[in-house]
């Protein structure tokens, strides 16, 4: 019987009886017809099982993929075939599958967050089913796929209230932030903040690429104002699903000194001595890290300009050396950790070793500028950070002024070829996965072929800040990331880099962008932001050689009137 016979309901065979020789003779004939209903008998085996998880960080949404052969061992067709919990299965040959048959089929099945928590889609979880034309159906099991667990956990600390300085007697309001940038659930939200003392979240447990916003309320007292600054660093604490915790650390200055405003200048005798002279109008001893970076090229510094987010300042040495008013500023500082920025081509074994004198030190480099860059992201910013700002790695201005909006963003600069995203940078990007990316500089300096590239690596917005020139492109990158009345905005030369190379990261910490002059005059775009941002402050970085007296002078007109 064919296997379309056997796939009908019932197989019909006419059976004919002939009268018997020696009954009486009878004219007549009689024909009987008999049914015969075949049993039907589905079964299949499959073997050749796999199982692979995504590439890569799994995340909920991500696809397990399956492959395995179907052989029908049954006498009826199995006209199709199912994966529980999955996408449609694609078969080689396709069904339907005529008993003896066989056929590699291969299938995706979507992960849950269930599956990430679990850390595994169980074995015998998903399953094969193949429907017969007649008969029940057929299941087998397929075997489990692990996922590596990636708990990650973002963290910031903001003060919110007050606005300007702080009295004794004043409550001072925190925010914490807490975002799960990680692919599990975590659990045991927790914030230890000894200053403040006790931080309330509303709730213990993030969902990934969620965040739960804790609070704090801290009285200033005496001790804070004479000390001109209240100083104090939070964790956070959460677990993993498989028991692991994982801590993130945040910590803010708030300034008590009566506020100085007016106009100012901080310069040295040369670069180096300018980026120590701004160290000591910015930050106390005690501070949480000193970037040290060479003074001879301004990649490395200004991508430190970011990652520093106001925890310290940037210092500079030569290759070989680390010049004398550097060294005094670092046992000033007495810094908790030095962070040396850029390989041993610019910043020598020999001064890395002088500097492990001046406190616990650590190098983050790359094979050149861009991974560098990427490196020192990685070590201070954790996926699904708020921003990556992407600048040009071939001239200064637009990652000069980009620095301090980075920071106050909550991301890192990376830096990016004309035509082409280096391969570093693409795979900082991937690890990020920054919420927006924001292009730095016009299509002279970034092609429209990088914007469009960079589109890949965020699941938000990409954007461009750019003018018409430097001078413009700054003011645009100022105007996005800070609100009028800033207490201080930083003006530096645009035509090179040394004087501000420093200033990226006092602009952090101080919570004030970094604005550019062209030698003699205020350009346009610059006067426009300055009278936008009414600063409390403005200090001029660098000697009069580079920003003339007259240029100071005109720039009183654009501070906020005194109340």
């Amino acid at each position: 019987m064919t296997a379309g016979g056997q796939d009908a309901a019932a197989a019909s065979k006419r059976v004919d009886a002939e009268p018997e020789t020696h009954a009486p003779s009878v004219s007549h004939s009689a024909t009987a017809r008999q049914e015969i209903t075949t049993l039907a008998v589905p079964a299949m085996t499959v073997d050749e099982k796999t199982a692979a998880p995504p590439e890569g960080r799994a995340d909920a949404g991500d696809k397990a993929s399956y492959g395995f052969r179907v052989t029908n061992k049954g006498n009826v067709s199995l006209t199709s075939v199912a994966v529980t919990g999955g996408r449609p299965v694609d078969c080689d040959p396709a069904f339907p599958l005529g008993p003896g048959a066989s056929t590699r089929c291969t299938a995706e099945v979507v992960l849950t967050q269930g599956h990430l928590d679990a850390g595994q889609i169980r074995s015998g979880e998903a399953t094969v089913t193949a429907t017969p034309a007649r008969g029940d159906k057929q299941t087998d099991t397929l075997p489990p796929v692990t996922f590596a667990a990636a708990p990650g956990v973002g963290f910031d600390k903001a003060k919110t209230a007050p606005t300007g300085k702080v009295a004794a007697g004043d409550k001072v309001t925190y925010s914490f932030p807490v975002t799960n940038t990680g692919n599990v659930t975590l659990t045991d939200v927790s914030v230890a903040d000894p200053k403040a003392g006790e931080v309330t979240c509303p709730e213990t447990s993030v969902a990934p690429g969620k965040k739960t916003t804790c609070t704090a309320t801290y009285v200033a007292t005496s001790a804070d104002i004479a000390a001109g600054v209240i100083s104090n660093k939070a964790t956070v604490t959460v677990k993993a699903p498989d028991g692991k915790t994982v801590t993130a650390s945040d910590s803010v200055s708030v300034s008590t000194e009566p506020e100085r405003g007016g106009l100012g200048r901080i310069a040295g005798a040369e670069r180096y001595a300018t980026a120590v002279e701004i160290s000591k109008a910015t930050f106390d001893p005690g501070v949480e890290a000193v970037y040290v970076a060479t003074g001879v090229n301004f990649p490395d510094a200004l991508a430190g300009s970011a990652a520093s987010g106001g925890d310290g300042p940037i210092l500079l040495v030569t290759k070989d050396a680390i010049p004398r008013a550097t060294l005094a500023e670092l046992k000033r500082l007495k810094p908790k950790k030095i962070i040396v920025l850029g390989g041993t081509g610019v910043v020598s074994a020999a001064v890395e070793s002088a500097l492990q004198k001046q406190g616990a030190t650590s190098r983050q480099s790359g094979s050149d500028r861009y991974s560098t860059a990427a490196a020192i992201s990685a070590k201070h910013f954790q996926p699904g950070a708020a921003v990556a700002f992407v600048a040009t790695g071939e001239d200064f201005p637009d990652a000069l002024t980009g620095g301090p909006a980075a920071a106050a963003l909550g991301g890192p600069i990376l830096l990016t070829q004309k035509t082409k995203l280096p391969s570093a940078t693409v795979s900082e990007l991937r690890r990020l996965k920054p919420r927006s990316i924001v292009v730095v500089g016009g299509t002279g300096v970034v092609s429209e072929a990088v914007e469009n590239a960079l589109k890949s690596y965020t699941t938000g917005e990409v954007s461009r800040l750019a003018g018409a020139d430097r001078y413009s492109t700054g003011g645009k990158i100022s105007k996005d990331a800070f609100k009028a009345g800033v207490p201080v905005a930083y003006v530096a030369t645009g035509a090179n880099f040394p004087d501000a190379l420093a200033g990226g990261a006092a602009g952090a910490f101080k919570d004030g962008p970094v604005l550019l002059v062209a030698g003699g005059t205020i350009p346009k775009a610059t006067a426009a932001e300055l009278t936008r941002l009414k600063p409390k402050s403005i200090i001029v970085l660098g000697g009069e050689a580079v920003v003339p007296e007259k240029v100071e002078t005109a720039l009183a007109a654009y501070l906020a009137e005194a109340p």
